[in-house]
């Protein structure tokens, strides 16, 4: 009886541990999104990868699987994260729950970001799947 017990007991603590560890972020956790690591835009001319990099992702932006644009910002991993193309062009929006909302836009020969923060990108709202996703974001 003891030994079924102390069996009991050890499995309790180890899931207990990991249980813990993932509500603390001790533990490796996967990325919050609802949407593809690589996507194709809405004119099939461009590509976007987020690539894996320790706990965060990289951007990167491609066109005919050459290298176009490269995101210098880490995005963590652990915080909520979406990101889409918009339905109707080809700009990029990506949502990060610790930074905040951008958009990737190609003008003047050369891809930029912007923020949200910036205002409305010329009269484009922001995607339908990304209002969806992201609450907050419905009333604009």
């Amino acid at each position: 009886m003891m030994v079924k017990e102390k069996r009991r007991f050890v499995i309790f603590i180890i899931i207990s541990f990991f249980n813990l560890s993932s509500l603390f972020g001790l533990g490796v956790k996967e990325p919050q999104s609802e949407f593809e690591r690589t996507a194709e835009s809405p004119s099939g001319k461009y590509n976007y990868l987020l690539e894996n990099k320790d706990a965060s992702f990289i951007l990167y932006i491609y066109e005919d699987k050459s290298l176009i644009f490269f995101d210098d910002q880490l995005y963590r991993r652990q915080d909520r994260f979406f990101i889409t193309w918009h339905e109707e062009c080809d700009i990029l929006w990506l949502y990060s729950g610790d930074i905040g909302t951008y958009y990737f836009y190609f003008e003047k020969d050369k891809w930029n970001k912007g923020t949200f923060s910036d205002g409305r990108m010329k009269n484009i709202d922001i995607p339908i799947a990304l209002k969806n996703a992201v609450p907050r974001l419905k009333n604009y």
